[in-house]
C-alpha cells in the first residue's frame, strides 16, 4: 500500500477529478427535491394563544361575597396542566375527527380496523399545543385548507372550554343535588311536625301557648275569686235570713261559677277550653314547635345555599382568556420549497464529496489480502 497524501491540495485535486459525478449527483438530488416540492400540497398553520382562567371567579364566594378581593383571575399551574390534558384527550380528538370528517379529509378508509389509529396519528402530526415562554398556552394546527385550519382551531378551543367547564359543573351539580336532597328531607320533616302540632292543638284545645296560658290562668283566677266572693255573700245572707230571691240568685250564680271553674280546671271536662288539658299538652306542643323552629332555620339555610349554588351552576363563564384568537393564515407554513431544494442539493454535494474522497483514500488497499 502506498502512502496517502493528506494535504488540502490533494483533496481538491480528487474533488476536481470527480467533479462531473459530484455535480450530476447534486443536480439530480435538487431536481428530485423540486419534483417532490411540486407534488406535495401547501400547508397553512393557524395559531391561537390563551391563558386558563381561575375557576374561583365563578364560585359562590365570588358571586355572593366572602371571596378574596385580591384573587387572581388567571389560573395557575394546576389549571394549565388540566387544559393541556384536555387538549390532548381522546374525547377532543374524536370530536374533531367527527366534526370535520377527517377520515375523508386525510383519505383514510373509515371501515378499516386500524383507521382510528391512523387518523389520530395524522391529526397529531398537524396539531400541537405547548406552553410558551410567557406561560401562556399556544395551540396550532396545520391543514391544506387555510379556512378549515382556522375553523378547526375555533372548534378545538370551544371544545376545550366545554370539557373544562363540564368537569367543574359536575362537582357543582353534585353539591347542588346534595343541598336539594337535604332540603327535601327537612321539608318533609317540617310538614310532619306541622301535622303533629295541629293534631295536638286540636286534642288539647291549644290555640296560642303564651296568650292562651295567660288568658286561662287569669280566667281561672277571676272565676275562683268571684266564686269565693259569691259564696261568702251567700253564706252571710243565709246566716242573716236575707231575701229569698237574693239568696236564690246568689245560689244560681255560685252554681254557674262552680260549673265554669270545673269546666276550666277539671281533667274530665269535655270542653277544649280547659286549663288542665292545656297544661297537659303545653309541653308537648312547645317542644315540637321549638324543634320545628330549628328545622325552619335549617330549611332557610338550605334554601339560601341551594339558590346560591343554582346561580353558580347556571352561570356560564368562558374558562379561557384568548390573547391571540385563531385567524385564517395567509402565508403557507410548509413546504419551504427553496430551502428544501437547496438543502437537498447541498446534502447530496457533501455526501458525494465524502464518497469520492473515501474511494480515493482506499483505492490502493488490497481488499483481497485483507479478506484472506
Amino acid at each position: 500500500m502506498q502512502n496517502h497524501k493528506e494535504s488540502l491540495l490533494d483533496v481538491l485535486k480528487t474533488l476536481y477529478r470527480w467533479k462531473t459525478p459530484i455535480i450530476i449527483t447534486s443536480v439530480l438530488s435538487g431536481l428530485i427535491a423540486v419534483i417532490y416540492c411540486l407534488v406535495i400540497p401547501n400547508y397553512y398553520k393557524s395559531t391561537t394563544v390563551f391563558y386558563p382562567s381561575n375557576p374561583q371567579i365563578a364560585s359562590r364566594g365570588a358571586l355572593f361575597g366572602g371571596a378574596d378581593e385580591n384573587m387572581d383571575f388567571f389560573g395557575g399551574s394546576a389549571e394549565t396542566n388540566r387544559i393541556l390534558n384536555i387538549a390532548q384527550s381522546s374525547e377532543l380528538v374524536s370530536y374533531v375527527v367527527k366534526k370535520f370528517d377527517l377520515y375523508a379529509h386525510y383519505d383514510i378508509d373509515s371501515t378499516d380496523l386500524e383507521a382510528p389509529h391512523y387518523v389520530t396519528k395524522d391529526f397529531y402530526k398537524l396539531y400541537n399545543i405547548k406552553k410558551n415562554t410567557e406561560n401562556a398556552l399556544e395551540l396550532s394546527i396545520e391543514d391544506t385548507d387555510r379556512e378549515q385550519a382556522a375553523d378547526m382551531l375555533w372548534a378545538i378551543v370551544g371544545k376545550i372550554n366545554e370539557i373544562n367547564n363540564r368537569l367543574t359543573k359536575e362537582n357543582q351539580r353534585k353539591i347542588l343535588t346534595s343541598f336539594k336532597n337535604s332540603l327535601g328531607i327537612k321539608q318533609n320533616e317540617y310538614n310532619a311536625y306541622t301535622d303533629t302540632i295541629g293534631m295536638l292543638r286540636t286534642q288539647y284545645g291549644i290555640v296560642s301557648l303564651e296568650a292562651q296560658e295567660e288568658f286561662l290562668t287569669s280566667l281561672v283566677t277571676e272565676t275562683e275569686s268571684g266564686l269565693t266572693s259569691k259564696r261568702a255573700r251567700l253564706k252571710a245572707l243565709q246566716k242573716n235570713n236575707g231575701s229569698r230571691d237574693t239568696i236564690r240568685a246568689l245560689r244560681s250564680s255560685v252554681q254557674a261559677l262552680e260549673s265554669q271553674l270545673q269546666s276550666l280546671t277539671s281533667a274530665d271536662s269535655e270542653s277544649n277550653f280547659n286549663l288542665s288539658k292545656f297544661n297537659e299538652g303545653r309541653d308537648k306542643v312547645g317542644l315540637l314547635e321549638m324543634r320545628q323552629l330549628n328545622l325552619s332555620q335549617e330549611i332557610n339555610f338550605l334554601r339560601d345555599r341551594s339558590f346560591q349554588y343554582q346561580t353558580v351552576y347556571d352561570t356560564d363563564v368562558f374558562s379561557l382568556y384568548i390573547t391571540e384568537p385563531p385567524s385564517v393564515p395567509v402565508v403557507r407554513s410548509r413546504p419551504r420549497r427553496t430551502i428544501t431544494v437547496l438543502s437537498a442539493g447541498l446534502i447530496a454535494f457533501i455526501l458525494s464529496s465524502l464518497g469520492v474522497l473515501l474511494l480515493d483514500y482506499y483505492k490502493d488497499v488490497n481488499w483481497q489480502e485483507i479478506r484472506n
